[in-house]
């Protein structure tokens, strides 16, 4: 699962494999202001990669990101898919996060001393037999009264 640190807040958020940058971002509590198309036509949601690698899996025109940005460390973060751990620097004012409660649900936090994340590897929420809310049902199903069943 890649970490991706944002500098230089320190926010960390854990990526499942294969998730873009920015939809990784936004699933794991982070609102960043750098969001256009999210298609990767636009490049509105440019932003530095400071240390690690990414690919891009879709197909990204030269015209929204060329080869020069990408050398300079400039990644397309709609697109861009980590190859592993990977460093942004986003200004502080661009990013927010969710409430460090959240963040710690979300296995962004690291849990207090003795306490487990609630996560498995995969990053999907692990139920404990102690002290574990039920997990949410469908709603009922309502049924109108003025027809016949």
């Amino acid at each position: 699962m890649p970490e991706v640190r944002i500098e230089p807040s320190g926010f960390t958020a854990h990526l499942l494999e294969g998730e873009p940058i920015l939809a990784g971002l936004t699933r794991c509590g982070f609102t960043v202001r750098k969001i256009g198309c999210r298609r990767g036509g636009c490049g509105i949601c440019k932003i530095e990669l400071v240390a690690g690698e990414v690919d891009y899996v879709k197909v990204v025109a030269d015209t929204v990101l060329t080869a020069d940005e990408r050398a300079a460390g400039t990644a397309l973060t709609c697109r861009a898919v980590p190859l592993g751990d990977v460093v942004l620097h986003i200004d502080e004012q661009e990013i927010d996060a969710a409430p460090p409660g959240l963040l710690r649900y979300l296995n962004l936090a690291p849990a207090p001393p003795g306490k487990s994340s609630g996560h498995d590897p995969q990053g999907r929420p692990q139920e404990s037999a102690v002290g574990s809310a039920p997990r949410p049902t469908a709603p009922p199903t309502r049924h109108d009264s003025t027809k016949g069943d």
